[in-house]
């Protein structure tokens, strides 16, 4: 739940800032990859250069992405992964967690 609200919030504020919807994609896109890396930073035995490798690899991957995103009608956009999003509710309960930020 938590993801799809950040998404919905996200988009609502870059359209009424008139950003375009392809660049409000790259950078949620972006943004999350490089989320996913900092993660992987912490938690696997990689360091910083081997994250930006990452990143810089998938570049194009997110540029494609954000132009099929863009270029989507509202009934290609949806998603049901209730049992991730339950996880994911119950992950900020736990006592203990890999990331606690």
């Amino acid at each position: 739940m938590q993801t799809i609200i950040t998404f919905a919030v996200f988009g609502a504020v870059t359209g009424r800032a008139g950003v375009a919807p392809e660049t409000a994609a790259t950078a949620f896109l972006y943004s999350t990859a490089a989320l996913l890396v900092g993660a992987g930073l912490r938690l696997l035995p990689i360091g910083q250069l081997e994250g930006q490798r990452v990143l810089a690899a998938m570049r194009e991957p997110i540029a494609r992405l954000a132009r099929a995103a863009a270029a989507a009608e509202i009934d290609d956009v949806w998603s049901f992964t209730p049992g991730l999003e339950v996880a994911g509710l119950r992950h900020a309960e736990l006592e203990r967690r890999l990331f606690r930020s």
